[in-house]
């Protein structure tokens, strides 16, 4: 990993750029620069000026009479490229180019962008940019973004500026701060990955926040890899838009129709422990929610409400989360009774019925009852909680307050999160600013205060929860030859049949059904005998013939000669005329009928081998529902992609089976994952159906496409 400490941690600054006009950019980071009260030494560059805001100025870098840890560049893009050589020349480590015009506007920029990052690196220099907003260090007081930065504990990185400001200003509305930013720009060196890294090894960070539009090419895998392999404990969130068309895939198999960008990120994100934000309020939210509340160890929930409609809709937001509001015990319900009118109602939620607005105290009277038991993991307190004062008398403020700090007092003495939502939270009044000083985040909708809860509960806060590495290997030496060179010798290019994806199979210790392939009825007639087989399925295999059923391809339950003569007859006569001379029939015995699901193996150009699981056979049509997750894969990984898609209640339908099938389909799961990432040629593997009966589950068909090497 690059050390990147002289962008953060520097110990001289030269300002390419510098200006005191703060109508221009580099005017406007210049006296955020000067301002913010950076320890070490300021160069200003400038062609004319002598002195810029106090700081001395040079014609050019060269003329430096000391080193420069770090370069800040904020020129005309026609003066950028002989500015960098002056960098290279003076081995500057680290260089932050804000000017823009490069590989956000053609391909000539690009070109531009790699020529200057192929001259920094040359001397040992690192880029950030260009095309980027600024930095910020809140340890070492640096900040060159050109607005106000609170000092926090968490670390953002940012391919938009303004994000950056939106950031910044929900900051200082809720009393969060930055340990760091950087904006990455066109990350033509540096990229959201390399930083993230960075931000996850700096002691004064504990939370990772990251708005990134796209990575090149395997990055994806980096940042995956990255959070799982991390030492760090630090919770990453990620808000990363956009969709993308799953057309790059093989349009042979289901596997890469069904997938696309958003799908595979979003299943590795998953996989890695990574947190996804669908937007920058619930980026936020999440931040907060990390930064301020203790772990979550379970999925109890108590809402204290002072109406029911916010209580029934935060109700229902977590239970779509996964949460639970159970039903209180009688012994929390009388507990609650001893204070609480009649007219309230107190099993879980709990509903004031009027009474809080008018005698705050009995919140953390409640909040303190839900914490005394052990049947609850979190509360949160829903409403209109720091602004009673608003609708009834001004008293009522001081008693808000009060009540605030008594549950500010309940948190520090508890070890479990206590959430609120108040519809004032845009707003904070003095209560409000309490308890987010107590660590109590606030939230402004039902909706938001469960995705922080959320984040709570699925933030990698345990080691048991880091993804588990596999080692396991699949292929023998001389299994693997015998497997390339089933790719190697197959009939059509880039795509296996069913019969050599079959055998692919059974050199990578599948368990496949047995088949045979012929090219006449004699010869089927003669094999069907010999393996004993009482009902047979018939697959047309034919040069041209992708998908079967487009011609009805596929013929099922054939009993006896006859049958079987009259299926090939059928199947031959069904074959283009053109493919008919190297046509043959693949035979196999049927399998029992049963729940179908779809097994697949694809490589994405930016997360490498990844594996699919859904409902397969004619459901894969109509179903949209599939689970992606990166390969290898251990056993946890594959049962939690089985939990996801299949309920117990479908797994138990066979005839007690439960535990057989998945641990089968597990098996079938993570051999499909050392597939895909021991035989780097192979594009995509599908497995569809699998059928799960009252046996073992069953291939009942396969397909793949490659790549020659």
């Amino acid at each position: 990993m690059s050390d990147l400490s002289k962008f953060f941690q520097p110990r001289s600054i030269a300002f390419v750029g510098a200006t005191s006009d703060e109508r221009k950019l580099g005017g406007r980071r210049f006296r955020s620069l000067v301002d913010g009260g950076f320890k070490g030494k300021i160069y200003a560059v400038h062609p004319s000026a002598k002195v810029v805001r106090g700081i001395p100025s040079y014609r050019t870098l060269l003329e430096i009479p000391r080193p420069v840890d770090l370069a800040v560049i904020v020129v005309p893009s026609d003066a950028v490229q002989s500015t960098i050589h002056d960098c290279a020349t003076l081995g500057i480590p680290a260089i932050m180019l804000i000017s823009a015009g490069f590989g956000e506007v053609d391909s000539e920029g690009r070109r531009i962008e790699l020529s200057m990052v192929n001259e920094i690196r040359s001397t040992g220099g690192r880029l950030i940019g260009p095309n980027c907003a600024g930095l910020f260090s809140h340890a070492a007081r640096i900040n060159l973004g050109g607005a106000t930065v609170p000092g926090g504990s968490v670390a953002l990185v940012s391919q938009s500026g303004n994000l950056l400001l939106d950031f910044n200003l929900r900051a200082l509305d809720t009393g969060l701060g930055f340990s760091r930013q950087v904006a990455i720009g066109n990350a033509a060196d540096l990229d959201g990955v390399d930083l993230i890294a960075d931000c996850l090894d700096d002691p004064s960070t504990s939370v990772v926040l990251a708005y990134i539009e796209g990575w090149a090419e395997g990055r994806g895998r980096a940042l995956f890899e990255l959070a799982q392999n991390h030492p760090a404990n630090k919770p990453i969130i990620l808000l990363k838009p956009g969709r993308s068309d799953a057309g790059r895939h093989a349009a042979i198999t289901h596997t890469g129709s069904l997938s696309g960008e958003e799908r595979i990120t979003d299943g590795a994100l998953r996989q890695a422990g990574i947190l996804r934000a669908l937007g920058i309020a619930e980026a936020w939210e999440m931040t907060e929610a990390l930064c301020r509340c203790p772990p979550l160890w379970g999925d109890r929930v108590a809402i204290v409400s002072d109406g029911g409609g916010h209580a029934t809709v935060l109700a229902d937001a977590l239970g779509l989360a996964g949460f639970k509001v159970p039903r209180f015990q009688p012994a929390i319900q009388q507990a609650l009774a001893e204070f609480l009118p009649s007219r309230a109602a107190i099993a879980n939620p709990i509903d004031f019925a009027g009474v809080v607005e008018s005698d705050p105290k009995v919140l953390p009277q409640a909040v303190n009852v839900c914490l005394r038991t052990s049947d609850v993991d979190a509360v949160i307190v829903a409403g209109h909680f720091g602004g009673y004062h608003r609708v009834g008398t001004p008293e009522l403020e001081k008693q808000e307050i009060e009540a605030a700090c008594s549950i500010a007092r309940l948190a520090k003495n508890n070890n479990r999160p206590i959430l609120f939502q108040s519809i004032h939270a845009d707003s904070p009044t003095k209560s409000l600013e309490i308890l987010r000083q107590a660590g109590i985040p606030v939230s402004r909708s039902p909706e938001y205060a469960a995705i922080a809860l959320a984040a709570l509960r699925d933030a990698p806060t345990r080691p048991s929860l880091r993804g588990a590495k596999y080692t396991d290997k699949l292929f023998t030496k001389v299994s693997r030859n015998q497997a390339m060179a089933i790719l190697s010798s197959a009939s059509q290019e880039g795509v296996l049949t069913e019969p050599e994806a079959r055998t692919l199979l059974h050199e990578a210790n599948f368990d496949v059904p047995k088949f045979i392939l012929v090219k006449d009825a004699d010869e089927a007639i003669a094999n069907c005998n010999f393996q004993g087989w009482s009902s047979v399925a018939m697959k047309l295999i034919a040069p041209g013939i992708i998908h079967r059923s487009q011609v009805g391809g596929v013929l099922l339950n054939l009993k006896g000669e006859a049958a079987i003569r009259s299926a090939i007859r059928t199947l031959l006569s069904r074959c283009p005329e053109v493919s008919r001379p190297k046509a043959r029939l693949l035979l196999t015995q049927m399998i029992e009928p049963g729940l179908e699901i779809i097994c697949g193996g694809l490589r994405d150009r930016q997360f490498g081998p990844v594996v699919m699981v859904g409902f397969g056979g004619t459901m894969v049509e109509v179903v949209d529902n599939v689970i992606f997750r990166l390969a290898p894969l251990d056993k946890d990984d594959a049962k939690l992609m089985i939990a996801n898609i299949l309920t117990p209640a479908l797994l138990n339908g066979f005839h007690g089976a439960s535990l057989i099938h998945q641990n089968a389909l597990t098996d079938i799961i993570v051999k499909l994952g050392s597939l895909m990432t021991e035989l780097p040629t192979l594009q995509t593997m599908e497995l569809n159906p699998v059928i799960m009966s009252s046996g073992s589950p069953q291939i009942a068909d396969a397909r793949a496409t490659f790549i020659n090497e």
